[in-house]
């Protein structure tokens, strides 16, 4: 919603993207996280859900070492 323009703590707009995705747990009416954290992220949230895993997964591993 961040790269997009929309507003995540915006209710209708919140609860709208997750009909549009098929999304049935909707645990909270709006966004619970900061927007600086959706900007950080969103460069991930743009891939198809496979590659963000890896990517994730990679990132994860490297802020270990």
């Amino acid at each position: 919603m961040t790269v997009t323009g929309q507003n995540p703590y915006d209710e209708e707009q919140w609860l709208e993207n997750h009909k549009q995705n098929n999304i049935t747990w909707i645990p909270e009416n709006k966004s619970l996280y900061p927007i600086t954290l959706g900007m950080l992220l969103a460069p991930i949230g743009m891939l198809d859900y496979k590659l963000a895993f890896i990517v994730w997964i990679f990132l994860s591993q490297v802020k270990l070492c």
